[in-house]
């Protein structure tokens, strides 16, 4: 579990060094275990609200053009 943003910026590194690490390698499960973990932090850290009916209506009328 990542408590702190110097923890989270470790994490990230880690990721980076393992992201293109084989699937069946100790190192994915290692990747798997961070990304799950960054997310958790992020979600908790920087919440997205979701969008209110106008500002749906507006994308969907933007996305539409």
């Amino acid at each position: 579990m990542i408590k702190t943003e110097s923890e989270y910026n470790s994490a990230m590194e880690q990721i980076d060094k393992l992201f293109f690490s084989d699937l069946e390698s100790p190192e994915a499960s290692t990747l798997m275990r961070l990304l799950d973990d960054v997310e958790a932090y992020e979600e908790a850290k920087y919440p997205i609200d979701p969008p209110t009916p106008d500002e749906a209506k507006a994308f969907r009328k933007e996305q539409e053009q």
